[in-house]
């Protein structure tokens, strides 16, 4: 029974652990997709790697992920186009369609 508790209460424990580790990444990755819709929201475009938490989803399922970063906050006609850079990787730029085209779009995320 002794051995019992023990366990329990290093389940609850770890459970409480793991909580808090989830915690810690919600509000990171708020921290992160808020500086990432300002910097949208100002520019107009922004390249996937401010929003490394969702590099499945760019890969998966473009369409919907435009569709909801447009319903959390990101302003105009959001359109997610895949890239390479100049090693041949695929990265993926967000843009906003009713101020750039995809060459401008393109041209600014090389600046940067």
């Amino acid at each position: 029974m002794l051995l019992n508790q023990v366990i329990d209460k290093n389940g609850i424990y770890l459970v409480m652990l793991l909580q808090q580790v989830l915690d810690v990444i919600e509000f990171t990755d708020s921290d992160q997709l808020s500086s990432a819709i300002e910097q949208f929201n100002h520019h107009g475009v922004l390249r996937s790697d401010l929003l490394p938490f969702m590099s499945v989803v760019f890969e998966k399922a473009p369409e919907q992920l435009a569709k909801k970063l447009s319903a959390v906050g990101f302003n105009g006609d959001v359109q997610v186009a895949q890239v390479d850079n100049k090693l041949g990787e695929a990265n993926f730029l967000v843009f906003d369609s009713l101020r750039f085209g995809l060459s401008t779009a393109l041209e600014w995320s090389e600046a940067c």
